[in-house]
This record gives C-alpha cells, structure tokens and sequence, in this order.
C-alpha cells in the first residue's frame, strides 16, 4: 500500500508541476523553506521519503552531491539535464531561484532539500552555505544518529553489498559478517561530532529542530507530528517508502566487535556499545 500511495503522490507532484508550466494554474512563492542538515548513513532518506509523503511538502534529496554529473531529486521527471548541471556548478545561487526555490502550486506549502555537511564545499557552490546562513527564515532540520558505530557499520554494509538504499524487502541483500577498524570508526566518531557542533553554531540563529533516527524509527508517528508543526504544515499521516537496512544486534553484525569494546572502554565514544 505505501508504494501505491508515493506513486499517485509522485503522479500529483508531475500533473501540479505541468499545470503549472503550462499556465493552466497560477503559482507562489509564499511557502515555508527549510533544509534537511546531516551526514550521510543517518537515516537522512527515511526522514526525505516521510516528508515527501506529504501532499503539500516538497522535499528534494542530495541536490548538490560530490559528483558533478548527479543530480537527486528524489521525484520523477524532474529536470537532469546537462545545462541544468552546468547552472548548478556554476551559478549555484541562480539554480537554487531557478529549480529549487521556484515558484509551486498553491498547495505546496513547504519546500527544501537534504544537504550533507560535506557537500557544496568546492568551487562556486561554496556560495550555497552563506546563502543558507544569511536567510534566517530557512528552517533547519538537522538529522543526528544517536550511536555513531551505527553510522560506521552503516557505511560499511552499504559499500560491501552496493545497496545504499531499501525500498522493497524483495530487494534486501545478505551480508556478512564485516570486521570495523578502530581508527576508521575514531575518525568517523570524532568528524561528526565536531560537525555537528559546527554547524549548529553555524545555523545560530534560524529556527531549527533537531531530530534523531532513532526516534523517527521507534516514535514514527510522534516525530512525524513534530516535523509537521515545525514546518507549519497541515497534520497528515507521514509514510516513507524507505526501509531499515540492518536490523541486527551490533554484536552479531560486526566480527570484531568485544575487541572493539575493549579499545574505546576508556573513551566517551563507550556508549556506542552499550546496546
């Protein structure tokens, strides 16, 4: 049933842009703007595909990642076209007016995208972030997972089997035991807490709702509400078509996992193993 109801819904979203385009309905821009703050492997499509069940959300997925030739909507027969890339290159400012923050039917009344920390942090598309900051009436939602290790064993799951996201049980792939390194999980722990911290001084300032994975996970319909009233949008039942990709007990996913315990016993990153 919920992939019925996001195809009808993505069905809407293009009939609305269409009457739109074609002048048949007129549109606005008087909606609510915000952003979807994280770093990857933190639930941040889960949390995409819930506000996307939103009849009067739109919320755009990895609009400006690292590969130059991608572009992720995260709804059908949006525009990827070789000039539309070029704009968002090169005249980031003028993408973000022209396809992002553009004009919507009346029914639309929030819009924003996802965007990693790491992102938009080389050429023109710098211009993204002070742009983001100087606009305090964008809203932040910033998505944290409460247990790092999860985000590490996360990454590494995703890269062994190829699948970074689930959205049919019949397309769930096994896996392996994997076996984490301690420096590459230091690294991970410590680089996003201190972006997190970053990036909520950066964003001192804007309305802002942090929101965790966990919670969105066990409390789906209690953060879904929270979400809504946040952005000000009408109550509605929230569905993402995204599924949780590794349900397992920490212990009997990573191989090495007590000798892992042992090494960060000492350090604050031990709650990560107390699951």
């Amino acid at each position: 049933m919920i992939k019925i109801y996001h195809k009808l819904k993505g069905y809407k979203v293009s009939l609305d842009d269409w009457l739109l385009s074609n002048q048949i309905i007129s549109g606005q821009s008087h909606y609510q703007k915000f952003i979807i703050l994280t770093r990857a492997r933190t639930g941040s499509n889960f949390l995409a595909g819930l506000l996307q069940s939103h009849t009067g959300v739109r919320a755009f997925e990895e609009i400006f990642p690292k590969r130059e030739d991608r572009l992720h909507w995260g709804y059908k027969n949006y525009p990827k076209a070789a000039d539309i890339l070029r704009v968002r290159e090169e005249r980031p400012l003028e993408f973000l007016d022209k396809f992002v923050f553009r004009q919507f039917p009346f029914s639309v009344s929030a819009v924003g995208f996802k965007i990693f920390y790491n992102q938009a942090q080389a050429g023109q598309k710098q211009q993204i972030w002070q742009y983001l900051r100087q606009n305090k009436e964008i809203k932040i939602i910033h998505l944290k997972r409460r247990n790092l290790l999860r985000v590490c064993l996360s990454h590494h799951l995703a890269t062994a089997t190829n699948q970074w996201v689930l959205k049919d049980e019949a397309h769930r792939k096994d896996h392996d035991k994997v076996a984490l390194g301690f420096q590459d999980c230091l690294k991970l722990f410590e680089e996003t807490k201190e972006w997190e911290e970053e990036y909520d001084r950066f964003f001192d300032g804007h309305p802002k709702l942090e929101v965790s994975y966990e919670d969105l996970v066990n409390k789906t319909a209690a953060e879904s509400k929270r979400l809504q009233s946040f952005l000000e949008v009408k109550f509605q039942r929230l569905k993402s078509s995204t599924l949780q990709q590794n349900r397992s007990l920490l212990a009997e996913t990573i191989e090495n996992y007590n000798e892992l315990k042992d090494k960060f016993k000492d350090t604050p990153w031990r709650v990560y193993f107390d699951e």
